[in-house]
């Protein structure tokens, strides 16, 4: 999930430092999908990688993603610094690994009624409430990466629950980005991440723009009359119109590709 990337590039054609477990992304791939098996120097292991993300997890909750280092870590168990990176290579695949431990499997879609709309609602929705719940996941969300085990699950689930539709593979996962993207998009207002304490909030704005109406009022007619009908009040679900509006367009595309 996250960013879409910018042109697909068949396996044939692909250089090989770009494919899972080759070049850069071989660490973070070996990370999340338990390949570390080979010996490594020193003392046996005494700490586990689930272990390790529960702790940065708990952290960048509490204080932001840029408060969570490996010497914090490793403090945090009475371990030295060099003796962490026995287990995670550096902070790139950690937060990798961290992301992926906190987004957890992807909610049942199995069994559900009405077809694929409240299936891919109820996915957006539970996507939603765990960046509600680690909001510095939303950094992650903008950049591609080596999607682990349970952010692979995700897609799975996303795309089994188009399959009833005729839609082609390339827009399945279209599907997928534009409902991530409908998800980042908002909670940039919605969530404050715990670094961000000088961010202006929704309600700061909503404040600062009425004060600039009374001022300027009649340069913005337009505006003024709208927001005269309440166009500044937050709604109580940040997600939901942009959610209606995205399901209801993809709807008309369903429809036409069958």
């Amino acid at each position: 999930m996250g960013v879409k990337p910018a042109k697909r590039r068949s396996r044939k054609t692909a250089p090989r430092a770009q494919r899972p477990g080759t070049g850069a992304e071989s660490t973070s791939t070996e990370l999340l999908w338990g390949r570390t098996a080979r010996p490594r120097p020193g003392p046996k292991a005494s700490l586990t990688t689930s272990g390790i993300a529960t702790v940065a997890i708990a952290i960048a909750d509490a204080e932001g993603l840029a408060a969570v280092s490996m010497k914090r870590i490793a403090d945090s168990f009475g371990f030295t610094t060099m003796s962490l990176y026995r287990y995670v290579p550096g902070k790139t695949e950690l937060v990798d690994l961290m992301f992926d431990t906190a987004m957890g499997p992807p909610p049942s879609l199995a069994g559900g009624v009405g077809g694929w709309r409240p299936k891919l609602e109820r996915w957006t929705r539970a996507l939603w409430s765990k960046v509600l719940r680690h909001p510095w996941a939303l950094e992650v969300l903008t950049r591609l990466r080596v999607p682990g085990p349970n952010e692979l699950a995700w897609m799975e689930s996303g795309v089994a629950a188009l399959a009833e539709t005729r839609l082609s593979g390339p827009v399945m996962l279209d599907v997928l980005f534009v409902l991530v993207g409908q998800i980042r998009g908002a909670a940039q207002y919605a969530v404050n991440p715990p670094e961000s304490g000088h961010r202006m909030t929704a309600e700061q704005w909503a404040d600062g723009v009425n004060a600039l109406l009374q001022l300027h009022g009649r340069d913005f007619p337009a505006l003024r009359a709208a927001v005269a009908t309440g166009a500044l009040q937050q709604s109580g679900d940040p997600l939901d119109f942009g959610l209606h509006c995205v399901l209801s367009g993809l709807e008309t595309l369903v429809t036409s590709a069958g």
